[in-house]
């Protein structure tokens, strides 16, 4: 009954005519509401997180053009620190990478020359007149989906 008459009539004239026990009541009932409209909020915010993680690629396995983007760049920026090295020696390229990894400060930080990358294997071919750098998917379509290289002079080729 007080749910009908709370319903029908305005909150001022229903409060009025509630006793002190209903008021608390109606307090707690209204708490209660609250508290319910919140619990929703952050249900629906957990489940719309929930959906956009389920969106995106598994970090454990992100896939060939994440890890086709990952080899480009690495392969960058191998080339750029081996033309920084070659432009400071009078056009003398390095023949290992560890005269680009173990001075100070290095060149590039990391040597990934004939090691296995983000889902790539990385083949080096370097003397004093230039270099090639390849980078090769472990399993073509499931950790890259091609053969990326670079050389002395060019741009990015892939096979």
């Amino acid at each position: 009954m007080t749910t009908l008459l709370v319903s029908t009539l305005p909150v001022a004239a229903a409060t009025q005519m509630l006793t002190e026990n209903d008021k608390k009541e109606l307090d707690q009932l209204r708490r209660e509401v609250i508290d319910l409209r919140v619990e929703k909020e952050v249900l629906i915010n957990k489940l719309e997180k929930i959906q956009t993680l389920m969106s995106l690629p598994d970090p454990a396995n992100p896939g060939p053009a994440f890890n086709d983007r990952v080899a480009q760049e690495v392969l960058d920026k191998m080339a750029r620190a081996t033309r920084r090295f070659a432009r400071r020696n009078n056009g003398i390229y390095p023949q290992h990478m560890n005269q680009l990894t173990d001075v100070f400060p290095p060149y590039i930080k990391d040597n990934y020359c004939n090691k296995i990358y983000s889902g790539f294997h990385y083949n080096c071919h370097m003397s004093e007149d230039g270099f090639k750098f390849v980078a090769t998917p472990l399993t073509v379509g499931q950790t890259g989906s091609k053969v990326f290289a670079i050389t002395t002079g060019g741009p990015f080729f892939d096979r």
